[in-house]
């Protein structure tokens, strides 16, 4: 094949060849020698003359700088007057011009004007044998006559009509065979009026000037190429019939080589090739068919229909395939079958529909492959991917597909779907104190005992770390919820052995109801986790199914931590300042800073509106770092103005407490403005000594107290266990909270508390502040009791810093 590709692509090149040489024809068979005007200077060298060297009266020069215009004034003096312009080629005078044997004609381009009707063109050839009779040498002038006339036009002249001048064989008496043209060394060529004595002016303007020759007759040239393709078509005739053998054999060659590939392929293949005739009997089977359906030799099976080897019942849709292969369908079918030995496979089979050269099937390529590991790998994937590899139970991502599917099923059928979420009480501690080893443990035995104490038609899964889900279907009920909760309660208490101890875990459960509670999964998902998260913010432990006020509170909590983390800035958050009232002199003794901030609609708002940020760790630890700036700069500047103020109270959040730095930062606060820390007094609740913060929040008020600040207890008496606080805490001052002062006019044992406290606190040398007092009679109540200090509208709202240097003087006055 490559040879005769390399034979047609010889014939193309020689096509190719012949075209190119027709379409140049002119440029292969002819040479030029062309000068022109642009040329002077550098291929030759113009000039002119006249006889006015002679005696005569004519004068010859040229127009322009580098062009061939020249004009001649032809006059009347000598006998024969005359005047010639000339081309230079032998610029250097060295007796090297231009060889122009073999050229056959000459061709002049020019615009001529004047008088004359014949032009003498020289050609001057150089030898220095051609001396004058004084030893000087001659130029040998070879010359002829031509016609001209006026106007634009072509000089043409055969150089063999050129003769010798008469006077230079006159001068140089040159013997007969010198007396000849040669045209082997022109140095020159020259264009000369006057010899038809017309007198006038004349002027000359030559365009070009070509030497032309021949190189070959045009029908020398066509009889060439008439000779190379009779020789090429020789060649072919000659050549041919060993070529159609050489490529014969070649065919011939690769057909067999192309037989054993496809062969070697085949018994090579690790799919099963099977070749079967019209009627569906076996033709040809690779060996990896044989191995893998289990079948005896080829030998033993041609002939034989391939069906017979498979379970019809076995194979979903093998008839069905064999019969579109027959309407010329390509089919596939997928499924399991057992080998002619009964082994189980799972097969991937393509049937194609083999045709003859006329469109007709003569049989059948079936061509199946063993993809039963393949599907055990994949079966095993898409268990792992859809269940938790410690428990193994259903993971979320199967929770989430069971949950959707189910509550489609109950939409369609009018019944109920129930959700219960189980989240296990304390077992981070499990993995702080026993290990991650025995939390897995608990998490294992715990899961075989949730599987086993729903229904069988009920699903478990594990989503998270030590979260469950239980969704109960079948025309489940608040009842069957609250009864599966209270039965999983119960089989979870039962001591479990992990890492070396019996561990009882406990959980908390929240559920709700799919379309009572929810319109949706995500919904039904949603409020089964809003009534987990309310039974565990109010202890933990028991069932807790989901109410329509436990959303409004999730929401309102949302809501309150979305608009604090979007509008609280150092811009929006405002202090004012309520001033604290020693009630025997009427001196405003202190004040508490009180938290505003400034809605972009509503304008300022207490911090009522966003108390569930004060639970947050960082929006709380935000807030009151912002609350802190903004209350050092106003102190900084009464203390520049001269102000009296004394103390300035500012509350703490206990989630502030929780980095373990409350302290340090508001130092570094104060240090930053120059706001000694006695200015300040740190209001704590309660609340903050509960949990798990109390070791940070008794450090960071030891802190405080070495550096000068106060310490105030605030809210006092409605918390747990007041009177420990005041022992075990670095506490100054106590808060009577407004709730028993707004009360103890009207209430005799609200009364009697208000003085034990005071009492309290005047014993154990503990200052005490009475906050919310709003009426006389409360005022005067508090000072029989022996309270010192107070605070409430009675004396003054909460105003903003600007307002404090003219607010104290005021209180003053009105006290």
């Amino acid at each position: 094949m490559r040879r005769w590709l390399g034979f047609e692509a010889f014939i193309a090149a020689a096509i190719a060849a012949t075209v190119l040489a027709v379409t140049f024809q002119d440029s292969l068979i002819n040479r030029s020698l062309r000068f022109r005007p642009e040329g002077s200077g550098s291929a030759y060298d113009r000039y002119s003359y006249d006889d006015s060297g002679s005696g005569g009266a004519s004068a010859a020069s040229f127009d322009g700088a580098r062009n061939l215009s020249w004009h001649c004034l032809l006059q009347k003096k000598l006998d024969w007057p005359y005047c010639g312009m000339g081309l230079l080629f032998d610029r250097t005078h060295a007796g090297k011009g231009v060889n122009l044997e073999g050229y056959d004609s000459l061709t002049v381009k020019l615009a001529y004007h004047g008088p004359a009707h014949t032009v003498r063109v020289v050609l001057k050839n150089h030898d220095n044998s051609y001396r004058a009779t004084d030893g000087s040498i001659i130029d040998k002038p070879e010359q002829v006559d031509l016609p001209v006339t006026g106007g634009e036009q072509q000089l043409q002249l055969n150089l063999s009509d050129l003769t010798v001048a008469e006077w230079w064989k006159r001068a140089t008496a040159p013997p007969p065979e010198r007396a000849r043209t040669e045209l082997k060394d022109v140095v020159a060529i020259e264009l000369v009026v006057g010899p038809d004595g017309a007198l006038g002016e004349h002027k000359m303007r030559i365009e070009g000037l070509s030497f032309d020759r021949k190189l070959m007759s045009t029908k020398g040239f066509f009889g060439a190429i008439a000779l190379c393709w009779m020789i090429l078509i020789g060649g072919i005739l000659i050549l041919r019939p060993r070529h159609m053998a050489r490529l014969k054999h070649s065919a011939n060659q690769a057909l067999r080589e192309s037989e054993r590939l496809h062969r070697t392929i085949l018994e090579t293949s690790t799919d099963c090739i099977v070749l079967l005739a019209r009627d569906g009997t076996i033709e040809f089977i690779n060996a990896a068919g044989l191995a893998a359906f289990e079948l005896p030799t080829f030998d033993e099976v041609r002939g034989h229909p391939w069906t017979d080897f498979w379970d019809r019942s076995e194979i979903w849709g093998l008839d069905n395939a064999f019969a579109r292969a027959v309407e010329g369908e390509t089919v596939r079918v997928r499924g399991p079958g057992p080998t002619a030995r009964g082994t189980r496979r799972w097969w991937d089979l393509v049937v194609t529909p083999v045709l003859d050269e006329g469109g007709s099937i003569k049989g059948f390529l079936c061509v199946s492959r063993d993809v039963t590991a393949e599907r055990e790998r994949s079966e095993q994937l898409r268990w792992a991917s859809e269940h938790d590899a410690l428990t193994h139970l259903p993971n979320r991502r199967a929770f989430q597909a069971r949950l959707q599917a189910a509550t489609l099923r109950a939409m369609q059928a009018g019944e109920q779907v129930g959700l219960l979420l189980i989240d296990l009480d304390h077992f981070k501690h499990v993995n702080d104190s026993l290990g991650h080893s025995a939390g897995d443990e608990l998490l294992k035995v715990l899961a075989d005992r949730l599987r086993n104490c729903v229904r069988g038609n009920d699903f478990v899964a594990r989503i998270g770390g030590d979260e469950f889900a239980i969704l109960l279907e079948d025309a489940c009920s608040k009842e069957l919820l609250l009864s599966v909760g209270k039965q999983v309660q119960d089989r979870l208490r039962a001591p479990v052995r992990a890492g070396g101890k019996a561990l009882c875990a406990g959980a908390s459960i929240g559920g709700a109801l799919f379309p009572t509670n929810a319109a949706t999964a995500q919904d039904l998902f949603k409020y089964a986790d809003t009534a987990l998260y309310e039974l565990k913010q109010n202890g933990r432990g028991g069932t807790k199914l989901f109410d329509d006020y436990m959303l409004a509170e999730a929401e309102k909590t949302a809501s309150q931590l979305n608009l604090a983390r979007g509008t609280l800035t150092k811009k929006t958050v405002v202090p004012l300042y309520q001033p604290k009232i020693d009630i025997v002199t009427g001196e405003a003794v202190g004040l508490e800073a009180l938290l505003r901030w400034r809605h972009p609609k509503r304008g300022l708002q207490p911090p009522a509106t966003l108390e569930e940020a004060f639970t947050d760790y960082e929006l709380a630890a935000k807030i009151g770092e912002l609350m802190q700036h903004k209350v050092a700069v106003d102190i900084r500047r009464w203390l520049n103005d001269g102000v009296r103020f004394g103390q300035v109270s500012i509350n703490a959040a206990p989630a502030e407490f929780l980095r373990d730095d409350y302290a340090e930062r508001l130092l570094a606060i104060l240090a930053d403005n120059d706001v000694p820390a006695d200015r300040i007094e740190v209001e704590v609740t309660e609340h903050a000594f509960l949990g798990r913060g109390p070791a940070y929040v008794a450090r960071a008020l030891d802190v405080l107290k070495q550096a000068g600040a106060t310490v105030s207890l605030d809210d006092f008496g409605t918390g747990c266990s007041s009177l420990a606080h005041l022992r075990d805490f670095p506490v100054d001052v106590v808060k009577i909270d407004k709730s028993f002062i707004q009360q103890m006019t009207e209430d005799s044992e609200i009364a009697a508390i208000v003085a034990a406290v005071v009492d309290l606190a005047n014993s154990l040398s503990i200052g005490v502040v009475a906050e919310g007092v709003e009426t006389p009679a409360q005022l005067d109540l508090l000072r029989i009791m022996g309270c010192r200090i107070a605070q409430g509208h009675l004396f003054s709202a909460a105003a903003p810093a600007s307002d404090v240097p003219g607010l104290m003087p005021a209180i003053r006055a009105a006290a």
